[in-house]
């Protein structure tokens, strides 16, 4: 039975839910259902017919078992090729879907999946059909009985599997009941998410590594972490003894670097990122500044060249201080306010208003906080509303109902009264003179 674990701030409305295991609703195999509908009908002259009408259908239910769609793949830790010092690091990986580790399990009920870092020296890795896979001609232990005998790929698929000696996977592999505590499921409220994300249900699926990525003190180590299937590896200390090597079916991997004399953080991050330098062109002066010229549509449909710089050039862009100070003295109202031309080049500077303008359309895609506007909006309406009745009840209140003041609202409402009528009459006279008209001119 699945038990929840809540992690939610009081009043939020964004919050997780950690849930120790999602379980399929039906387990693999071949489905059958069977449908029955009991019909009565009465004829006009009183007959009763009962009638039993009845359909079935078989369809088969199977999951993937030696391969793993990358779009099942949501995020993994730490990212794939990123450089730092992972030596106190745990990996994990998050599926998308909420079920994947629980839909094979093991003799003992337990997740049949594990997340293993090794480095380049500790296994050997190669792909090979299914069919070659479950032959096992090879004298390496491979746990074939184990595998499902109902799964999705196809025998002639490809699958990629890893080769290591017996003593290591002994002492790295998960041991008994150790897979239950290294999977868990969770639910996060994706109101306020951005991405693509949003469009998901909100439950995932995550698996821990049990053991550190290796790590050297001064060279970097390419390590792989495996997403590897332990069916049949149940109880790693009871292999065969007379195997030396086993073969476990990697459903995906990525690959880090980590060196121990490097911290982990946003600097080592930075640095394991691969792209070239940012360069500029010192004899251009708009370029100098971070500025760029691009092509400009005006509301009215007339075209411009105006300067743009994003936000995100490695420095401090000469003379943009004045500009910003100018910018930011009055917090414009459109994107068009926050325009600034610039009188040495007679262009406008547009870095401004697109900057308004990207986050006016982040913010109605933001779902979360377009909803808290919405909210905020009723609610300052609401307070209006109540203000404005208070108001109105209490100039009532404070007005003098002497006898004097009643005579005079009385006689005002009844000249009010007699001048409607007297309009009336008169249109009603005027209608009647046109009509006499024209009857004459007939």
């Amino acid at each position: 039975m699945a038990e929840y674990i809540e992690f939610m701030e009081e009043g939020e409305d964004y919050g997780m839910k950690f849930i120790e295991k999602i379980e399929p609703s039906s387990g693999s195999g071949k489905i059958s259902v069977e449908v029955t509908q009991q019909v009565q009908i009465t004829k006009p002259d009183g007959e009763v017919i009962n009638d039993e009408l009845k359909a079935s259908k078989e369809f088969l239910i199977a999951s993937r078992a030696f391969t793993l769609d990358v779009s099942d793949v949501y995020s993994v830790s730490p990212a794939e090729n990123a450089c730092g010092n992972f030596a106190n690091e745990l990996p994990h990986i998050t599926l998308c879907k909420r079920t994947i580790p629980w839909e094979f399990k093991s003799s003992l009920g337990e997740p049949w999946l594990a997340l293993i870092p090794l480095s380049g020296r500790e296994y050997e890795e190669k792909d090979m059909t299914i069919a070659e896979l479950k032959q096992n001609k090879e004298d390496i232990y491979f746990p074939v009985s184990a595998q499902p005998a109902v799964y999705l790929e196809k025998d002639t698929d490809l699958c990629h599997v890893i080769d290591m000696d017996k003593a290591l996977f002994q002492k790295i592999a998960p041991r008994k009941g150790e897979r239950s505590l290294l999977a868990h499921g969770k639910f996060l409220n994706l109101l306020q998410k951005t991405d693509e994300t949003v469009k998901m249900d909100g439950y995932f699926s995550t698996v821990v590594g049990g053991r550190f990525v290796p790590t050297a003190d001064t060279d970097a180590v390419k390590s792989t972490i495996h997403l590897v299937s332990m069916l049949g590896y149940d109880e790693p200390e009871k292999l065969p003894a007379d195997c030396v090597r086993v073969r476990l079916v990697s459903l995906y991997h990525w690959s880090v670097f980590s060196r121990g004399d490097e911290e982990a953080g946003f600097v080592s991050l930075m640095k394991g990122l691969q792209c070239d330098v940012l360069r500029i062109d010192k004899a251009n002066t708009l370029l100098q500044h971070g500025y760029v010229p691009k092509r400009h549509l005006f509301r009215s449909g007339e075209s411009t060249v105006s300067l743009y710089r994003g936000p995100l050039v490695p420095f401090r862009a000469a003379g943009a201080k004045q500009k910003e100070e100018a910018a930011v003295e009055k917090i414009p109202a459109t994107s068009d306010g926050a325009l600034i031309f610039d009188r040495e080049t007679s262009l406008f500077d547009a870095s401004y208003s697109a900057a308004w303008q990207m986050g006016r359309l982040l913010t109605l895609r933001n779902k979360g906080v377009a909803a808290a506007i919405v909210k905020w909006r009723k609610r300052v309406e609401t307070i209006l509303l109540k203000r404005a009745a208070s108001d109105f009840m209490n100039a009532k209140m404070k007005e003098e109902y002497s006898a004097k003041n009643l005579a005079e609202k009385a006689v005002k409402h009844m000249l009010y009264q007699l001048g409607n009528a007297r309009e009336e009459a008169d249109a009603e006279r005027r209608e009647g003179e046109v009509n006499i008209d024209e009857k004459m001119e007939e």
